[in-house]
């Protein structure tokens, strides 16, 4: 329904997804970018702080403290998103990220998508110190990898857009949090402090729109990198073709009904005109069928529309030397489509909105020094397209010089806005550290010390090799001076368990875990100390305490796949051959790579009359992955033997003989 330009249907239909499974937080996201484009603010705040408090319930444990020095040499800023490629928040970023002082910030990039890095993903990464994939950890893995980081700013660049990762923004991993340049409105996430934006998009008598506190830039709340390309601008195309050629690129999702109605109108004002429309979805001829039938409506015949479908980059750009004027949608303005408009020297008529969506066309325009492009309302759109259109010598000087003037505006000046977006998170930063924000109470700052360097390496050396007494003597000492370094606890919790003191080491990686709730690595640990607890009770004889040891591993760390198969190959031992089946299964769905897991698999499933053939196949693939494994060349001779295959069940006993004589 949007990508056809009927955003009413859509927003219907994500309704009824929310209500069918209310905790369904990508439906919730759908739901929010329709509602900032069809609804009243009202509206729109209203379920914004729904999905507020939804994901403020599923934070179970905030972070409140944050091991990170109040006036640090740098600032370690991180940036949340999946557009770190060829796509607007890509350019946006490109365009000032070289420009930033690195003496004074530090970037860590937080990737959410799936998507292959590209080319200008390889350019961005160049300028941070650390590029890491939050993609398919849970929100609380994610939201304790950024605390472990010692994030000190958290930028999240995307709303309720694609691959978005809000929900992680609750549990307050860092202890100032931002959002900006990928979306148009609040995120109605409340754990977030301050929403980007300017003088236009983000005027005073709006600030009521945002849960999050709007922190302007004084000019521009983006910037563009110019196109890494060689496209020329060439002369007014009305001046050869003798008519003017109106065009919006912009997705036919931002064309409503109501735009369609005004652009029919300045289409029949403007005596020959034609509208020259270019998108994705129009290279679907029902599409572009459903198009020519809403223009149809309103008197405007196929001869009179130009309609295309995509292209690549450089064959978008180059379609603007067809265009005279560009039109923008409204109340859903064009963006990166009207900045790369301007770029072409054609320029933007574009509409005055009443929200920060709205507005957007209004920023671009006036920081591009073309206020006498906005128009107040309907009315005055239609009228100012006919008078723009008509002064054809006007429209050929400005598409002759609008590409160098606007190389000096906040737009596209990369050094400007890099000293301006500085300035905005020094000063997020010390209005945290002075006291002067509610965002967290500066008692939890204080006195938090990192442990050295030097220490933890000393550490990690005892651990590996297995150096348990003295591991736990040196921890212990470093706990009375840094008490609440989770690492510590970590240190200890590995030492104890090398010495067998399975108990002590489950108690001091709990207190590890409570000091860093969202670490993934400790419930990993966590989930390794049952699974050792639990082998050591199985050398003992004491089965029944190991099942129970190696169940708390699974619920510690459910992706784990040692404890399934371990646990597997004891239910086995014990008979319980249906709940050893599951685990070995789960085992092998965790971990498809390790021959091991297929090993085992087949050594339950051979206890099945109904499984002989599953166990053959399993044995067979764990020979695939790991030719030398003589327990797996036993258990497929086994199998053999068993159904008549003689010589090929000698041919494995051999195999297996020749690996361990």
């Amino acid at each position: 329904y949007r990508k056809s330009g009927n955003p009413i249907q859509a927003l219907n239909a994500q309704i009824q997804a929310v209500e069918l499974k209310p905790d369904f937080m990508e439906a919730w996201s759908n739901l929010l970018f329709l509602s900032a484009q069809t609804e009243t603010m009202l509206n729109y705040q209203e379920r914004a702080k729904q999905y507020g408090a939804l994901v403020s319930e599923k934070a179970r444990t905030r972070y409140t403290s944050y091991n990170l020095d109040e006036r640090p040499n740098k600032l370690r800023v991180g940036f949340v998103s999946g557009d770190l490629r060829s796509h607007p928040v890509g350019y946006f970023l490109e365009n000032f990220i070289s420009e930033l002082d690195f003496s004074k910030l530090e970037l860590y990039a937080y990737v959410t998508s799936p998507e292959q890095e590209d080319e200008l993903s390889k350019r961005l990464k160049l300028h941070f110190s650390e590029w890491k994939s939050i993609f398919g950890l849970s929100d609380s893995d994610a939201a304790g990898l950024v605390h472990a980081d010692g994030i000190q700013i958290l930028f999240d660049l995307s709303g309720h857009t694609k691959y978005n990762r809000l929900p992680m923004f609750a549990w307050k991993p860092a202890p100032v949090q931002a959002t900006g340049f990928g979306y148009f409105a609040t995120t109605g996430v409340e754990e977030i402090d301050y929403i980007l934006g300017d003088p236009v998009v983000t005027p005073v008598d709006e600030e009521s729109h945002f849960v999050e506190t709007v922190w302007r830039l004084p000019e521009s709340h983006f910037s563009f990198s110019a196109p890494d390309l060689e496209v020329s601008v060439n002369e007014l195309p009305c001046l050869s073709v003798g008519y003017i050629t109106f065009g919006c690129f912009n997705s036919l999702s931002k064309i409503n009904d109501t735009v369609i109605s005004v652009w029919s109108r300045i289409l029949v004002e403007s005596e020959g005109s034609k509208l020259f429309l270019k998108t994705y979805i129009l290279k679907d001829p029902t599409q572009k069928k459903g198009l020519l039938d809403r223009f149809a409506k309103h008197g405007i015949g196929e001869e009179r529309l130009i309609l295309e479908g995509p292209s690549s980059r450089e064959g978008l750009l180059s379609a603007y030397n067809r265009v005279d004027i560009s039109l923008d949608p409204f109340p859903y303005p064009g963006g990166t489509t009207s900045v790369e408009s301007l770029w072409m020297g054609v320029p933007v008529l574009t509409q005055k909105g009443r929200k920060f969506l709205g507005h957007i066309g209004q920023s671009i325009m006036t920081n591009a020094g073309l206020t006498d492009w906005i128009a107040e309302d309907d009315n005055d759109y239609v009228a100012r397209a006919v008078r723009m259109a008509s002064d054809t010598e006007a429209l050929n000087l400005l598409r002759q010089t609008l590409r160098s003037s606007l190389s000096q505006s906040a737009l596209f000046n990369g050094e400007k806005y890099a000293r301006q977006l500085e300035k905005a998170l020094d000063g997020m930063w010390q209005k945290l550290i002075n006291g002067q924000s509610n965002i967290i109470n500066n008692d939890h700052l204080i006195g938090k010390r990192n442990l050295p360097n030097e220490i933890k390496n000393q550490l990690a050396s005892l651990l590996n090799s297995k150096k348990g007494q003295r591991l736990e003597m040196m921890t212990k000492n470093h706990l009375v001076h840094y008490p609440d370094d989770f690492n510590l606890h970590q240190f200890l919790a590995v030492g104890l368990a090398i010495q067998d003191r399975f108990n002590e080491a489950l108690s001091s990686i709990d207190n590890a875990i409570r000091l860093n709730p969202g670490d993934y690595e400790l419930k990993l640990n966590k989930a390794k100390i049952f699974d050792n607890f639990g082998t050591y009770l199985v050398k003992r004889n004491r089965k029944i305490e190991a099942v129970k040891c190696y169940e708390s591993a699974i619920k510690a760390a459910p992706d784990y796949a040692a404890s399934y198969r371990n646990l597997g190959n004891l239910l086995r031992d014990l008979g319980e051959l249906e709940k050893a089946l599951y685990y070995c299964e789960c085992s092998v769905q965790l971990e498809p790579a390790l021959a091991l897991g297929y090993c085992s698999l087949a050594n339950v499933q051979k206890e099945f009359s109904q499984h002989k053939e599953n166990a053959k196949k399993s044995a067979r693939k764990a020979l695939e992955l790991t030719p030398s494994f003589p327990e797996a060349n036993v258990i497929l001779g086994l199998l053999e033997l068993e159904s008549g295959e003689t010589s090929e069940a000698i041919n494995n006993f051999q195999i297996a003989l020749k690996h361990r004589p």
